[in-house]
């Protein structure tokens, strides 16, 4: 890199911007055999929503390339400095790109983690589009998806977000059609799952021999880890319990859980659930609910993450 690209680099790098890093749910999520790798082969509906991590970018201290701080409602036990996925995936736009980055990263978290909600994977394509737009990397689509392969399965698809259909660990990505009910409850039921138990869980209950994904142009199914983890996890459960009592036609868990949505097909009829979701929450220590909508982003600049919408055919 040249003196001059280093200098356009650094002055890049000082400004401060603000990204929204949306939660995604699992609109289905069959888990089928083992690959090669020892990675289970996947077939799912990944959905962006609304609720989102707020990520803010400036200029870090002299002398220090990446700084990453985390705060909010959800900070506790997620990690920050070069453990957090947000400032891994800042470190390694460096090192394929040559930028000296100078990067302040201050992680917001809105989102649970352990939730099944992806919120660490958003927040790391984030930041990659957030530098890489800073530094202008050529054929960002193909490079910074690269480095989103690298980073986890599913951080390629916070890249565009919107509705779209996941194969093999969840990184073959094709649009999808935008479901019908677009206006949603999400509950998360105070307590994470670990997507490693989870899976150990569901490999116990049901050998990945025996496993078969749908047919890539058939329909997606249910969530093939709703029925093990909602009964290993009572609070999971109790969660997917409280939506499922309601009016909604489409309830599920999200991802390898805990938290579970409900879908409406019109604004009232969410609006009408609301007040009965949050008093059967009442006595579950931790647990919270959000209205959300879907949307057709992935992470974008703050004031920017626009609302999914069908088109009529």
């Amino acid at each position: 890199m040249s003196a001059a690209d280093a200098s356009a680099g650094s002055a890049a790098a000082g400004a401060r911007e603000v990204w929204l890093a949306p939660a995604k749910i699992n609109l289905w999520l069959a888990v089928g055999g083992l690959r090669k790798d020892g990675m289970h082969e996947l077939d799912t509906g990944f959905q962006a929503i609304d609720l989102a991590d707020r990520i803010e970018i400036a200029r870090a201290p002299a002398g220090v390339q990446v700084a990453c701080t985390v705060h909010g409602e959800f900070a506790a036990g997620v990690p920050a400095g070069e453990d957090n996925l947000a400032a891994r995936a800042a470190l390694l736009l460096a090192a394929r790109t040559g930028h000296d980055l100078r990067v302040s990263i201050a992680v917001e978290k809105r989102i649970p983690a352990g939730a099944g909600l992806g919120g660490a994977s958003s927040d790391a394509a984030a930041v990659l589009l957030a530098l890489g737009r800073r530094f202008a990397v050529p054929d960002p689509e193909h490079t910074l998806g690269d480095l989103a392969a690298e980073l986890g399965a599913d951080v390629r698809f916070f890249l565009q977000g919107g509705t779209q259909r996941a194969r093999g660990i969840g990184d073959e990505l094709a649009p999808a059609e935008l479901p019908a009910e677009r206006w949603g409850i999400l509950v998360w039921p105070g307590v994470g799952v670990s997507t490693r138990q989870a899976y150990e869980w569901l490999d116990a209950a049901s050998p990945p021999g025996g496993r078969s994904l749908p047919p890539l142009g058939g329909a997606g199914r249910g969530n093939d880890f709703e029925p093990i983890v909602t009964t290993r996890c009572p609070e999971a459960g109790r969660g997917f319990e409280v939506l499922a009592a309601g009016m909604a036609r489409t309830v599920r868990m999200s991802g390898s859980g805990s938290a579970s949505f409900a879908l409406y097909g019109k604004e009232s009829d969410r609006d009408g659930d609301l007040e009965r979701v949050g008093a059967a929450l009442a006595g579950m220590a931790g647990a919270r609910h959000w209205p959300f909508v879907l949307v057709a982003d992935g992470a974008r600049p703050e004031r920017r993450i626009r609302r999914a919408r069908r088109v009529a055919r």
